[in-house]
């Protein structure tokens, strides 16, 4: 009952994931409706499950993004740095600056795009 691996009375759903793990936990208070408690977790686990998909979250102050909050979002942003610097190694800029200058607006764009696509849509916002 208490404890154990969580299958006892889910049947055979699998709530290995953390999505299946939370619309489970919302579909068990969806069926509590009513209380107050219950009202503040919806809005809880909504707001998670929002985000869980978002790489990059939005800044609090002003427009743009924040610091990666997935695995995925950091492996995207020290990997833009990454390649940054083997372009800086690659074409030196007392040799080469328009071919740096050139990789550095690809990568840029490229890191924008990426978060343009799995980051949360950007807005000014003036803290919240």
């Amino acid at each position: 009952m208490f404890g154990g691996t969580g299958k006892g009375n889910e049947g055979t759903r699998n709530l290995s994931t953390p999505d299946a793990r939370l619309t489970s936990r919302l579909n068990y208070h969806l069926s509590l409706r009513g209380s107050f408690r219950t009202v503040l977790v919806l809005r809880s686990l909504e707001a998670r499950m929002q985000r869980s998909s978002y790489w990059f979250p939005a800044k609090r102050y002003g427009w743009g993004w924040g610091l990666p909050i997935s695995w995925r979002g950091w492996l995207v942003f020290v990997g833009f740095f990454v390649l940054l610097a083997v372009a800086g190694y690659v074409f030196r800029p007392e040799q080469n600056l328009a071919a740096l200058l050139g990789c550095t607006v690809v990568l840029s764009v490229a890191l924008l795009a990426i978060c343009f696509a799995r980051g949360e849509p950007p807005a000014w916002r003036w803290g919240k």
